[in-house]
């Protein structure tokens, strides 16, 4: 008997599960999202790192967004003859001073747990901060690049989707708003500390979006090219905005990598997906050939249409000899052969079996005196014709059999190719996935 709080594999947690602390109150990124696989190493972040990193995680935040268009305001006001292009640059670069000195001034009346955040988020990061090599967030386990040189399992792909502004010059007056896929490989993956038990996890990767490392082919797959990558601007993202996907070498060109789009473990799809185990063991990847042959009926079992074969054969027989025959014997002779592939049991006392009012009328007539040698070598004659159209009918049978075969093979393997790219992303999800 189980006890009450016992670990079964119907309550305990999933493998790649993570913990999400909704009820913790204030700024929304210093939510727990995910959590890390083993130790993390303390590491020293110099200025320029701990710089980009504060600044990402401020536009990201959903309690900033107010005080960035305020911002953005203040700096159009004070450079009114500045191009749009330089606006956005001198806002992004100045933002982060500006919030600081802003919120310090602002006044925490009561229990303002939002306030107390944005406080802390506002006097940056501390320069100690915590590397992992493994995290897993949303059900996805990603690994470092560096970690993954020793496995032959892949799970340092990530994409994300972003929101920017783009400028055709530095003199375009109107940025376009779009929204671009990144994709990208992990490199590292931080924790700021912000003091007071606050912490950002983020992830740092290699990023490519648009031009000539991204493309798509004939057949609709995105391709992302990697080799001799420079350090993006932006190099980092929320570990919480990060989705995982594979990266799959083309054959036809190794500076390139297919991207392959997975879904984290424990999610339910209600679509109609094969599982790949069951789908390997159908009949669609069963060729033809390799149906076994004893799978064929090779001859018929059903007592009454042998028993209508002895007796139209002994009528037959009887209209020419003029002499009234053994069934047993015609049995055993017309079916016994036969039944060399399946022998139907019981064939010995076939009489008593099928035929229970059967005579031995031949062997009356070979006690009798009579010459019976004619009469064998007719019905030996006769037999071999019978047993010949029989197996004559048999293979007729047998090649329609295996003509509806092949037909439904061809049929079930055109519907493989139709659904050859939902299989392929199952397939290699399976192989290189360590989720």
């Amino acid at each position: 008997m189980c006890g009450i709080g016992a670990n079964l594999k119907f309550n305990r947690s999933l493998r790649n599960e993570t913990v999400n602390d909704n009820a913790r109150n204030g700024v929304d990124v210093f939510t727990i999202t995910g959590r890390s696989l083993g130790k993390g190493d303390a590491m020293r972040l110099d200025v320029a790192t701990l710089t980009k990193a504060h600044q990402y995680v401020l536009f990201n935040s959903e309690a900033v967004p107010p005080y960035i268009e305020k911002h953005r305001a203040i700096v159009e006001q004070s450079n009114p003859r500045v191009g749009r292009h330089q606006l956005e640059r001198n806002h992004s670069e100045t933002f982060a001073d500006w919030f600081a000195q802003h919120v310090e001034t602002l006044t925490i009346h009561g229990e303002n747990p939002t306030l107390k955040d944005l406080k802390l988020l506002s006097r940056r990061p501390n320069f100690i901060g915590v590397k992992y090599k493994k995290y897993i967030v949303h059900g996805f386990r990603f690994h470092t690049k560096d970690l993954e040189s020793t496995k032959k399992t892949q799970n340092c792909g990530v994409r994300v989707k972003a929101t920017t502004s783009s400028f055709s010059s530095t003199r375009d007056q109107n940025p376009i708003l779009s929204e671009l896929d990144y994709y990208g490989i992990l490199t590292d993956i931080i924790q700021l500390d912000y003091g007071r038990g606050r912490g950002v996890v983020l992830y740092d990767c290699e990023w490519v979006s648009k031009g000539k490392r991204l493309r798509t082919d004939a057949d609709g797959f995105t391709l992302a090219n990697f080799s001799n990558m420079t350090r993006h601007d932006e190099p980092f993202i929320l570990a919480s905005q990060a989705e995982q996907v594979f990266y799959v070498e083309d054959p036809t060109d190794s500076q390139w990598r297919v991207v392959v789009s997975t879904t984290a473990r424990a999610n339910y799809h209600m679509e109609p997906i094969i599982d790949v185990d069951t789908y390997l063991q159908s009949n669609i990847c069963v060729p033809p050939d390799s149906v076994d042959a004893d799978d064929f009926g090779w001859v018929r079992d059903d007592v009454d249409g042998i028993e209508d074969d002895i007796r139209i054969r002994a009528e037959d027989i009887r209209a020419e000899v003029k002499e009234n025959l053994d069934l047993d014997a015609i049995f055993l002779e017309l079916h016994g052969k036969v039944k060399k592939r399946k022998q139907i049991p019981g064939a010995g006392s076939a009489t008593k079996l099928y035929f229970p009012s059967a005579t031995s009328a031949y062997a009356s007539v070979r006690s009798t005196g009579s010459d019976p040698s004619k009469m064998d070598e007719l019905i030996e004659q006769q037999l071999e014709e019978r047993l010949q159209e029989e197996h004559e009918k048999m293979h007729v049978e047998l090649n329609e059999k295996v003509r509806k075969i092949e037909e439904e093979s061809d049929r079930k393997m055109e519907m493989m190719k139709e659904q050859m790219k939902e299989q392929m992303k199952i397939l290699i999800s399976e192989k290189f996935g360590e989720l």
